[in-house]
């Protein structure tokens, strides 16, 4: 990809979290743009990485690194491919097949500016200056935006009722909660 096509991209999720409709004619909606729209995994991979090392510092004092780092990007792609996999399916059960490549390249490029809002909550809490019942009460905050600007785009790119995107989002939520939950416990043991 170019960085006219990611800055592209990025400033299309820019315009979908300011409830611009709009926001969808900066993506490439072919299904080589759908396709490619997972560069955005790449381009988080690094941020990612430092969070979780920072995160599990402890753990990886006494982890063997290769299995854990095996582990940890199995969970990875499996985070960004599963709900997308499952919306091939949904999206043909409920006549909207013919704007999946819409839905996919909103749904990956948002993560990377759900990931700008939530960088500075996470430095504030690792730097101690918040203490953890804030950073809590501020990620609780930035959690209901984020449901709502995934609602939202998901409404504008499928084209569907806002009970539909709803029901959408929380299965999004849902599933991920799951691969959260399961990659903690199999990795980490929690």
């Amino acid at each position: 990809m170019t960085i006219n096509e990611i800055a592209s991209a990025v400033y299309g999720t820019y315009r979908l979290a300011k409830r611009d409709p709009g926001g969808l004619a900066y993506f490439d909606r072919s299904s080589e743009g759908a396709v490619k729209s997972f560069y955005a995994a790449v381009i988080l991979l690094p941020i990612h990485a430092v969070l979780t090392t920072v995160n599990k510092w402890e753990f990886l004092q006494k982890a063997e690194i290769p299995t854990w780092f095996a582990f940890e990007l199995v969970f990875y792609v499996i985070g960004w491919t599963l709900f997308p996999v499952l919306m091939i399916t949904i999206t043909r059960w409920v006549d909207r097949w013919n704007r999946f490549p819409d839905f996919l390249v909103a749904y990956n490029w948002s993560h990377i500016i759900i990931l700008a809002a939530w960088l500075p909550l996470q430095f504030l809490r690792l730097t101690g200056l918040i203490p953890l019942p804030v950073f809590h009460m501020l990620g609780l905050g930035l959690l209901v935006v984020v449901l709502y600007y995934r609602w939202f785009f998901f409404k504008v790119s499928l084209d569907v009722t806002g009970g539909m995107a709803a029901a959408l989002v929380a299965s999004d939520y849902v599933l991920g909660l799951v691969i959260f939950q399961v990659s903690e416990s199999i990795v980490y043991g929690e």
